[in-house]
């Protein structure tokens, strides 16, 4: 049997913490890897900063045109069309992994053959590095349905880079799931994995996520970002559509399917609440739009509450 090999990919944007990002992958105790950065067409010098390294598993590319926040998805797809691996980690220019990432992945793959996902847990560090907080840990092995559930019911942060895809079974699925912004793209696709065999999670840290003003996802485009939810809704309703034949996962699919219309609204009131926050008269705008997105008039009165306590 081959080594495994896996694909690092990096879609680069920002040459702040690059370095750091890069030496966490170089220093990996598990050797077999490539590490692929796609620079994202940027105005920053990110080229020179890779030049540092001699590595021969480093590949540097760039893009001629920038596809940006909106559309970043688009450069992750860029990203696995590049890989040569069995697996692949897309992770944030700015994230880090421990010294026993690949290691850990490559053993439960080992003890779970087939596997198509597979899940780090992570360490949220701030914009010096420093230690914030811990992710929820996870079983060692559950059902797409059992992972879902938890996703929606115990909201566990989860972020791409702490995901590892089969290549071949993402690849067959049209590759990374694109929405806007890459809002709920993450998780969208970690279901898409995880419905091949499952995921299989480390019980140790494997992924470092930093937490800044730089990330996207804090950025404010409310529109998009409530375009983006009604796109993920609509691709969730078509997933629940079909229950599973497992006795057990068909009691998640249930909880799943229950709580589905109201997670979903409850999501879209967060995200336009943020708006309301910024200017109390956007809540004629989300009133007048309640139809479109599904919600009802107690969602804009947790809105309304959320933006107050905010």
């Amino acid at each position: 049997m081959n080594e495994m090999k896996f694909s690092i990919v990096i879609p680069a944007y920002k040459a702040l913490y690059l370095s750091q990002a890069i030496e966490s992958c170089l220093c990996q105790t598990y050797h077999n890897f490539e590490l692929i950065i796609v620079d994202d067409a940027s105005p920053e010098d990110l080229n020179s900063i890779v030049q540092n390294y001699s590595d021969p598993r480093m590949f540097y590319y760039r893009n001629e045109k920038n596809y940006g926040a909106e559309n970043v998805v688009d450069n992750w797809n860029i990203c696995l069309n590049r890989c040569s691996g069995d697996y692949v980690i897309c992770m944030g220019d700015d994230d880090r992994l421990v010294p026993t990432t690949l290691e850990q992945y490559r053993n439960l793959i080992k003890k779970y053959p087939g596997v198509g996902l597979l899940h780090g847990w992570t360490e949220i560090i701030d914009e010096e590095s420093q230690f914030v907080e811990l992710t929820a840990p996870r079983v060692e092995y559950e059902s797409v349905y059992s992972m879902l559930w938890n996703r929606w019911d115990n909201r566990k942060l989860q972020f791409i880079g702490d995901w590892c895809f089969e290549i071949e079974w993402l690849r067959k699925q049209g590759g990374f799931y694109k929405i806007p912004l890459a809002w709920e793209s993450d998780d969208i696709t970690a279901v898409i994995g995880a419905m091949k065999n499952g995921v299989a999670n480390t019980s140790e840290i494997a992924f470092q996520y930093r937490r800044s003003q730089y990330t996207i996802t804090t950025k404010k485009n409310v529109q998009l970002k409530m375009d983006a939810k009604k796109l993920a809704s609509e691709w969730y309703e078509k997933f629940l559509k079909t229950p599973p034949r497992n006795s057990l996962d068909r009691k998640y699919w249930e909880m799943l399917v229950r709580m589905f219309r109201s997670y979903r609204r409850k999501a879209y009131a967060l995200t336009f609440a943020t708006d309301i926050k910024g200017n109390p008269l956007t809540i004629l705008k989300w009133i007048k739009k309640r139809r479109l997105y599904g919600y009802s008039f107690k969602e804009i009165l947790f809105a309304v509450y959320m933006a107050v306590k905010g």
